[in-house]
């Protein structure tokens, strides 16, 4: 079992946290070579960079020995996903401690501490060259005060995450190979897609909002290029969404 990062915006980690996102989506981005059957591609083989072919699906049926799940980029079943997303430092301590604030969960005032070993030092120097430009001044001991969940220190992107600071931990389960435009409707709410209402929604209003979600991601006209992408089904084994830290 391997441990991998994958990064969540934070609408889906939102999705995530509240149960209705057990899927994920992602572009094949592999060397792919088609044979076209009229509109319909039948049969595609996958190449890695140097030249070496190590999948193949004709007619509907994934050819053996080799298929998908064994080579996704993302990782195999039962592999550990963990969740890179927004954060910041919303306090730390001397020690190397920091507890971080989550962009998705705003609420959460008082998260755990994590200790960020010997990557603390540069990051507290650059979030202190932060503070002082932004005018702030420490107390009397030196210290920066602000009250829980105000910390005023720039946003860290999903993609700079320290590990250390990772809550939420997903299980793969499934892995298959398809083309996006054939999400079906099913999909689309185990995607997380917002805005859907249980059984309210018609097939094509729950496959219009999949696709606003998809090229709100991945850019407008991507739902139309229609690429391979890797469908992976997922279980969360850890998901830390409390207030916990006390003092």
């Amino acid at each position: 079992m391997k441990e991998r990062p994958i990064l969540f915006s934070n609408e889906m980690v939102k999705a995530i946290l509240e149960g209705r996102k057990t899927m994920t989506r992602r572009v094949v981005k592999l060397n792919i070579l088609q044979e076209e059957d009229g509109d319909s591609p039948t049969c595609f083989s996958v190449f890695d960079k140097k030249g070496n072919q190590y999948y193949e699906f004709k007619n509907g049926i994934e050819e053996e020995p080799s298929t998908a799940k064994d080579f996704c980029p993302h990782g195999q079943i039962g592999d550990i996903l963990w969740v890179k997303e927004t954060v910041k430092p919303g306090a730390w301590r001397e020690d190397g401690r920091v507890a971080f604030d989550y962009k998705a969960s705003p609420e959460l005032k008082k998260t755990p501490w994590v200790n960020l070993g010997e990557k603390f030092e540069d990051y507290w120097i650059k979030w202190t060259d932060q503070l002082i430009k932004k005018g702030h001044k420490s107390n009397s001991d030196g210290i920066f005060v602000w009250e829980p969940g105000e910390s005023p220190i720039n946003w860290i992107p999903s993609i700079f995450m320290p590990k250390e600071a990772c809550r939420i931990k997903l299980r793969i389960k499934n892995i298959r190979i398809k083309r996006l435009n054939e999400t079906s409707v099913k999909d689309c709410y185990d995607e997380g897609t917002p805005g859907l209402i249980a059984s309210w929604d018609s097939a094509d209003v729950v496959l219009e909002k999949f696709i606003d979600l998809w090229e709100s991601i991945n850019g407008k006209g991507s739902w139309n290029q229609n690429p391979w992408v890797w469908v992976i089904e997922f279980e969360v084994v850890t998901s830390s969404n409390e207030i916990l830290r006390k003092s």
